[in-house]
């Protein structure tokens, strides 16, 4: 650029304060500022606001103020405010936001046709050591996040924990996401009408459940800044789409399970496989406690004691405690035949720790009560066994 070109452009910062000092440098080497101390030379090639740094060549500094750069792109209604960068100075003091950039790129009314708005558009490549399109680094000792991701206007604290990425909303992917472990939200006190599945013949719909083996197939997608123009899903060479996958149709698992198949944005139907985990544990429950009742037919067999040569009113019975879920305290019912040598009520937690045993005196029918402060929140399992014999199992939740 010309030199009178920097010229012209000092002379309109010298405009701005007739105490400033312009300063024109003709060695080739072009560089141009405002100075307001003539005896404190610039540091910067460029600087405005103050002498600069001597590890920048520009340098916008705005003392006192909370920003010191604002670029704004105007192209009238409904283009006004199209971008803006907002650098702001790095002192906190007084401030309740800072900003190492600010930018937008929003319109106040709906742009029809082929539009697209990046407020933050960056792209890297050919690094050998590393490439970032974007790059969030935490940096101190305080809470926060790397990287955030609002599907909203709203910005939602993470809370008093320290993330790489946090997102307010539903996040995509088109590949692999690699973790060294997932979990789900899964406190008793982020959940409401709480029930146990024992008695729902979980097994005999899991067993409707029909397993494949699949490939995906290659899908292209809309590129959002040309007309017309697909790009594919995978790569030709992504395991996703060269290996073989096992898993459900969603079509099928809605039949059976409808709540755990959704419907997404592009009209296709997902599984949510990470529920169907607790139905298949529930499933193993109760074809153990199948299994177990097979066991005690057959031991009474042995002994020449059959149920249909028992009187009903001579059955061991297990009931459902009442009320379940419970807070202060349940009752156990049972019946326990007249000549049962002994009864014995156990309960144990989810591991299969045995906490209480209670010996039962009475005969016909009874009931135990559990008070719930002697337990502490959680769903355990209890066991009636009448002459060293399981009679059943069952389930109960003690809530907070």
């Amino acid at each position: 650029m010309p030199n009178y070109l920097y010229l012209l452009a000092g002379l309109l910062l010298l405009s701005i304060n007739v105490n400033a000092q312009l300063l024109v440098e003709e060695s080739g080497n072009a560089a141009v500022g405002v100075e307001y101390d003539i005896d404190h030379p610039l540091l910067s090639k460029f600087s405005v606001g103050d002498r600069g740094n001597s590890n920048y060549f520009m340098t916008v500094s705005g003392s006192g103020k909370n920003s010191t750069l604002k670029l704004t792109r105007s192209g009238g209604v409904p283009y006004t405010d199209h971008m803006v960068i907002d650098a702001r100075n790095t002192e906190m003091f007084g401030l309740t936001t800072n900003y190492g950039i600010y930018t937008t790129a929003y319109s106040p009314t709906l742009i029809s046709g082929s539009c697209s708005s990046y407020g933050l558009y960056a792209v890297a490549g050919n690094c050998e050591t590393g490439n970032y399109g974007a790059l969030g680094l935490l940096y101190g000792t305080g809470y926060g996040t790397g990287v955030y991701g609002s599907s909203s206007t709203a910005v939602v604290s993470p809370g008093s924990t320290k993330y790489a990425g946090y997102f307010f909303g539903n996040v995509y992917a088109t590949g692999t996401i690699q973790a060294s472990n997932i979990s789900a939200p899964s406190d008793y006190r982020l959940k409401d009408n709480i029930h146990s599945l024992a008695g729902n013949n979980v097994l005999d719909n899991v067993l409707q459940l029909n397993v494949v083996g699949f490939n995906y197939k290659q899908r292209e997608l809309d590129c959002v800044d040309s007309i017309g123009l697909k790009v594919p899903m995978y790569d030709e060479d992504s395991p996703i789409l060269k290996n073989e996958h096992f898993g459900f149709i969603a079509q099928e698992l809605k039949e059976i399970y409808p709540n755990l198949v959704t419907e997404g944005g592009d009209g296709y139907l997902s599984v949510n496989y990470i529920e169907i985990i607790p139905l298949l544990v529930q499933s193993i429950q109760e074809l153990e406690a199948r299994l177990k009742d097979l066991e005690q037919k057959d031991v009474r067999k042995q002994s020449s004691v059959t149920l249909a040569s028992v009187p009903e009113t001579e059955k061991a019975i297990l009931f459902q405690n009442t009320p379940n879920p419970f807070r202060e305290e349940t009752k156990i019912g049972c019946t326990i035949p007249s000549n049962a040598m002994s009864a014995l009520l156990l309960i144990y937690d989810m591991t299969g720790k045995q906490l209480v045993s209670t010996t039962i005196v009475e005969r016909g029918n009874t009931e135990v009560t559990i008070k719930g402060k002697s337990l502490i929140p959680g769903m355990y399992m209890y066991s009636l066994v009448v002459d060293d014999i399981i009679i059943d199992t069952k389930r109960m939740i003690l809530t907070k």
